[in-house]
C-alpha cells in the first residue's frame, strides 16, 4: 500500500467510526499542497484560519500529511481543536475537564511550559531531551503561559483524557464526567 493509500484509508476510516466527522462536516484532506509547519502527522485548519489549504476557506479542516495517522488521531485532532469550540455536548465537556484540573495537575502544566519554553527537559535518568522537531527545527516555545495553555495545551489534556495519555494522569471523577462523551464520539 503507498503512502497516499495509507492516508486515504485512515481518512475514510474516520468518517466511517466516528460520525462526529461527517455530522459537522469536517473537511479531511489527504497530503493538502501546504506546507505543514508543525511537521506533525496532521494539521487542523480553523474555518476562520487564513493560512489554510486552498479551497477548504470557511470549513473546519484536517490535513492528513503522514501515512501513519491513524483514524483515532484525525477525530482527536478535530476533538481537541475544533469541536470544543463549535459543537456544545464536546465544548461543555472540555470546559468541564479544564476547569477541574487539581493543583497536581496544573504544576504539572506549568513544568511543560518551562520545558518547551527553554527547549528540552530532564527525564528520569537526568539525561537532557531536547524538544525540536528535527524535521522543522521547531523552536522553543514564545507564547506567554496562558497563550500556550489555552492554544495548545489544554487541548492536549483534554486528548489525553480522551485515551492519549495513561488514565492514572486524571481523577476517577474527572474520567467519569467524560464517560457520555465517549459514548457520543463512539469510542
Amino acid at each position: 500500500m503507498t503512502e497516499d493509500e495509507k492516508r486515504q484509508r485512515a481518512i475514510e476510516m474516520a468518517l466511517k467510526r466516528y460520525p462526529i466527522l461527517k455530522k459537522n462536516q469536517v473537511k479531511i484532506l489527504n497530503n493538502p499542497p501546504i506546507e505543514n509547519i508543525g511537521g506533525g502527522l496532521l494539521e487542523f485548519y480553523p474555518a476562520d484560519e487564513p493560512r489554510r489549504p486552498e479551497g477548504t476557506e470557511g470549513k473546519e479542516t484536517i490535513g492528513v500529511f503522514s501515512p501513519e495517522t491513524t483514524p483515532y488521531q484525525i477525530l482527536l485532532d478535530y476533538i481537541s481543536h475544533g469541536a470544543i469550540k463549535t459543537d456544545p455536548t464536546v465544548k461543555r465537556s472540555y470546559e468541564q475537564l479544564i476547569e477541574s484540573l487539581t493543583p497536581d495537575q496544573l504544576d504539572a502544566q506549568r513544568r511543560r511550559y518551562r520545558d518547551y519554553s527553554r527547549g528540552y527537559y530532564v527525564d528520569g535518568l537526568g539525561q537532557k531531551r531536547y524538544l525540536a522537531n528535527p524535521t522543522t527545527d521547531q523552536p522553543k516555545e514564545t507564547r506567554s503561559f496562558e497563550q500556550w495553555k489555552n492554544i495548545s495545551d489544554d487541548a492536549g489534556i483534554f486528548r489525553g483524557a480522551l485515551g492519549q495519555w495513561d488514565k492514572r494522569a486524571f481523577t476517577q471523577e474527572q474520567l467519569e464526567n467524560l464517560e457520555s462523551l465517549m459514548r457520543y464520539l463512539n469510542l
